[in-house]
């Protein structure tokens, strides 16, 4: 928890206003904490299809692998990429993500993620970024 309440306290310096702010993120995210891991099983199944469906030579692999169920990007599933990216990184990456869905909340635009849920979209372009980095086909 501390690695996402640690932006909100980084931006606003009033305790009572970073509580608040917390509670309301947290309502938001409360399916990332479910203790059947509900919310987050479904991330990772659409993270493994978004990846089948992109890229199948890595699918293929990471069946071979028998990580094909994605459980190696649980962690920046449940904390929004705190812990991959640098602060200033999440922290403009956190703003993209409420953006676009405070666009979609006041109807003044479409989301940019429309094809799935935003984490697992991210998690998978970072994977698919990371393998042609690397040399990937």
């Amino acid at each position: 928890m501390s690695d996402l309440l640690s932006l909100t306290i980084a931006i606003i310096t009033e305790d009572h206003e970073a509580f608040w702010c917390f509670v309301g993120f947290m309502r938001k995210a409360h399916h990332n904490f479910r203790l059947d891991e509900a919310g987050i099983r479904r991330q990772l199944k659409t993270v493994s299809r978004i990846i089948k469906f992109k890229d199948s030579h890595l699918h293929r692999h990471l069946q071979k692998l028998q990580a094909d169920d994605c459980f190696f990007v649980y962690r920046m599933v449940v904390v929004l990429f705190r812990r991959e990216l640098t602060f200033e990184q999440t922290m403009c990456l956190w703003e993209v993500m409420c953006i676009d869905q405070a666009a979609v909340k006041i109807g003044i635009g479409k989301s940019a993620w429309s094809s799935g849920p935003l984490p697992p979209m991210i998690c998978c372009y970072m994977l698919l970024l990371l393998q042609y980095c690397r040399g990937g086909s």
